[in-house]
């Protein structure tokens, strides 16, 4: 992770290769990897075939129809997409990139 570029409100994921022992200049991962949220914690799975990470993003709040109950509210409050903070996993596939050996 590291801080934002101008064009972005809060943190994005990077990557940055290991080459011949020197490290390479980091790349921002794209959408939906990155976005206007917080992302944090990424990791890569000791076998290179997943990739996880943290983000705060949330759904498109639209008020209730009608008044909720105690145990409604706290549903949506509790689920995922609240903007406190989600886990997520694809398969490194999915990052488009291809994965290069650390030396």
């Amino acid at each position: 992770m590291a801080g934002r570029p101008a064009d972005l409100r809060n943190a994005d994921l990077y990557l940055a290769y290991r080459r011949h022992g020197q490290w390479q200049p980091a790349h921002r991962l794209p959408m939906p990897f990155s976005s206007s949220s917080i992302e944090f914690s990424p990791k890569i799975t000791r076998d290179g075939k997943a990739f996880f990470f943290a983000s705060a993003r949330s759904l498109p709040f639209a008020p209730p129809a009608q008044p909720e109950t105690a145990v409604q509210l706290h549903h949506r409050l509790t689920s995922p997409g609240n903007g406190l903070g989600d886990i997520y996993w694809v398969d490194v596939k999915a990052l488009g990139l291809e994965l290069a050996p650390a030396d």
